[in-house]
């Protein structure tokens, strides 16, 4: 039994186009693995003096629902307030 080969089928002739269609997908998938950035989502730091009295819905509502704490640039700020 011989294999039957269709030329409107012959994928050798386009090879080169998919070999440079593979090789743009995996640099794409490359550079969103390098560029991937994620965070620590245990908790809500905030670090706004400026805005830490407001009682705005990003400021003092979202605390009730995950767990938060000063970010370290307020505490900072807080630490030089209470020297003077």
């Amino acid at each position: 039994m011989q294999p039957k080969k269709n030329q409107k089928v012959d994928l050798s002739k386009n090879s080169s186009l998919y070999f440079v269609i593979g090789l743009a997908f995996i640099l794409f998938i490359s550079w969103q693995a390098i560029e991937w950035k994620t965070y620590d989502r245990s908790g809500y730091g905030y670090d706004a003096f400026s805005c830490s009295h407001r009682v705005h819905a990003s400021i003092f509502e979202i605390t009730k629902f995950i767990p938060s704490y000063a970010g370290l640039q307020l505490k900072l700020e807080i630490e030089a307030l209470t020297k003077i």
